[in-house]
């Protein structure tokens, strides 16, 4: 896993030549594929890939999160299945979004094959990730893509008041500047975005 991860490839194919267990998994049930995959060595990955079934969603996603676009455009050649989705709902989409990874975004979004408005865990979407993470530019890409910036979460939220929430003025700026959104929203609470931001 170590080598897995540090892109020794040689040192990999060695090991399982004396007869390392490719099967194995560590404490969390991570398997060597997704510790290449999180090292972001392409060489690495294509070494360890024959292991193992692309349609596995985590090494995708781990790629996806950790910024590796390079990885991520080889795992989906090799056959990984960009529209699965985690145990909460996230997509790869979700993750890259919410990490602020722009060009793993671009990349995902060209395939056209992830619905930009999908909702993960609490009914967030990439875009309430992306705003809560900062990224304007992520933000803006979305939005030019076709997100819905008036969806709520299932607290009621739109993505105004998720960004509200860490006062992101800029954000703000960018999402309301077309009139796109109700900026007087109310969650579930009766609390607008002006009400949030005034107690921050």
């Amino acid at each position: 896993m170590v080598a897995a991860q540090e892109g020794h490839c040689r040192i990999f194919d060695f090991l399982i030549g004396k007869g390392a267990n490719v099967s194995q998994v560590d404490d969390d049930g991570k398997n060597f594929l997704y510790w290449s995959c999180k090292g972001g060595h392409v060489g690495m990955v294509e070494c360890v890939l024959p292991q193992y079934e692309t349609d596995d969603v985590f090494p995708l996603m781990q790629a996806a999160c950790d910024g590796y676009r390079d990885v991520c455009e080889f795992l989906v050649c090799m056959g990984a299945d960009v529209s699965q989705v985690d145990a909460f709902g996230y997509s790869v989409l979700h993750c890259s979004c919410r990490e602020g990874h722009l060009d793993v975004v671009k990349y995902i979004l060209s395939l056209c094959i992830i619905d930009i408005n999908s909702s993960g865990v609490g009914g967030k979407t990439p875009l309430m990730e992306a705003a809560y993470g900062k990224h304007r530019d992520i933000v803006e890409l979305l939005i030019r893509n076709g997100a819905n910036v008036s969806q709520v979460d299932e607290a009621g939220e739109n993505v105004i008041q998720n960004s509200f929430m860490d006062g992101i003025e800029e954000i703000v700026k960018t999402i309301t500047r077309e009139n796109l959104v109700n900026v007087r929203n109310r969650n579930m609470s009766e609390v607008t975005a002006a009400m949030t931001a005034k107690c921050n």
